[in-house]
């Protein structure tokens, strides 16, 4: 009915065979110098890298095709997120362009610029976690992904995060 839920669902954690972009550079740094982490109680943070350590590489596309629609004007078309509203691809203002799983490196001819984080870059300024990933409280759609997963037990791979 809807294939561009799976473009919203990618940014709650479900596996896709997207590109995950922001359109920010904000964001692009907050996860070019902040690690993923899974804990012991399934639950998931994210933890900024010692200053000094991180590698951080922020990747700019001009892409051509496919063409790319912000996760944004996907959520405003679909009737049913006037009701469970998504916010965090809002906050995190992404996209996803889709590749075939045997195609995903065609991603690389639209590489336009690609910028290497200095070890000592300053994350001070950048959003925090709890901005770009809400609580339930906050975010709806999240809440309820969370409930799913909770009283269901399915959704195996859907990322519950402990902030």
């Amino acid at each position: 009915m809807y294939p561009d839920i799976a473009i919203i669902s990618q940014h709650y954690g479900f596996q896709t065979y997207g590109l995950d972009i922001t359109f920010d550079p904000k964001v692009a740094a907050f996860f070019a110098t902040n690690r993923f982490e899974e804990k012991a109680n399934g639950k998931a943070d994210y933890f900024p890298i010692p200053n000094g350590e991180h590698k951080g590489v922020i990747y700019c596309f001009y892409f051509r095709a496919p063409q790319i629609t912000k996760t944004r004007d996907l959520i405003e078309s679909i009737p049913a997120f006037e009701y469970i509203f998504p916010l965090r691809p809002i906050r995190q203002s992404c996209a996803l362009p889709f590749f075939l799983p045997d195609r995903f490196n065609e991603a690389a001819q639209f590489v336009w610029h690609i910028f290497k984080l200095h070890p000592e870059f300053d994350i001070s300024d950048l959003y925090s976690k709890e901005y770009l990933f809400p609580s339930k409280a906050e975010d709806k759609f999240y809440e309820a992904a969370v409930d799913v997963k909770q009283k269901n037990n399915v959704w195996a791979d859907f990322v519950d995060y402990d902030f």
